[in-house]
């Protein structure tokens, strides 16, 4: 299993424009039980996943 670096965000309105302009790609994530948790990853390194299939 391969593993992935993301930062956790802040809970504070309209900090997406913001990570997107720094170069972070926004995201949540959701699990039974248990409250969501806003992360980000680099977009650079995101890239480069998709690309490696």
């Amino acid at each position: 299993m391969e593993s992935y670096k993301a930062v956790l965000r802040s809970k504070e309105n309209g900090s997406n424009k913001t990570l997107l302009k720094k170069g972070f790609v926004p995201g949540i994530i959701y699990g039974k039980g248990s409250d969501p948790t806003k992360i980000a990853f680099e977009n650079k390194a995101l890239i480069q996943l998709m690309r490696s299939g």
